[in-house]
């Protein structure tokens, strides 16, 4: 007389397989969606889950950051690398109240967005003025970065603190737009 197993392995069979092709089919199309910008420099260790809780101007926002297991950093400031907007105060105030507008509209509060935040050569988070985490912010439905399209449009100009690093934004941007 034959044993029956007391567990099938079954359901545990099914929901591997239903595990990869949840995987297979979200988590590989979302990495081919920013493929053209995100995953160009450093290491995808750095690519994050965040939440847009405000954008400020053109190129500053601010950000819940999901880093996974539960860790969240809440209210973080963003500065969009390698480019300048107007400003939202003073002479530009115009433009940069249009440019902040319209960044709004891509990336309303309460966005899903990727970021990618940059490092020294040392493995430090980049921050630039006023202790901003330097970031690439792709929304998930599309195909190149925030930052990009604001170069792309006009909207944005390249901004980098010395000329090697312009070379860098610059060359990232040429590859951007040739593609």
């Amino acid at each position: 007389m034959s044993q029956k197993p007391s567990r099938s392995i079954l359901p545990s069979a099914i929901f591997l397989v239903v595990a990869v092709a949840i995987s297979i089919g979200t988590a590989i199309p979302l990495r081919a969606q920013v493929a053209n910008d995100c995953d160009r420099f450093h290491d995808p260790r750095y690519v994050y889950k965040a939440y847009i809780k405000s954008v400020y101007d053109g190129d500053t926002m601010t950000v819940d950051i999901d880093l996974g297991f539960r860790v969240w950093l809440h209210d973080e400031p963003l500065r969009l690398w390698g480019i300048n907007t107007p400003e939202v105060k003073g002479e530009e105030k115009e433009a940069g109240l249009a440019v902040r507008d319209l960044v709004r509209s891509w990336i309303p509060d309460g966005s899903e967005v990727l970021i990618r935040t940059l490092k020294t050569s040392e493995g430090v988070d980049r921050t630039g003025s006023f202790h901003r985490y330097l970031a690439i912010v792709c929304p998930l439905s599309w195909s190149e970065s925030i930052n990009a399209r604001l170069i792309r449009e006009g909207k944005a100009e390249i901004d980098a603190p010395t000329q090697k690093e312009r070379k860098v934004v610059l060359e990232y941007y040429e590859r951007k737009d040739s593609e």
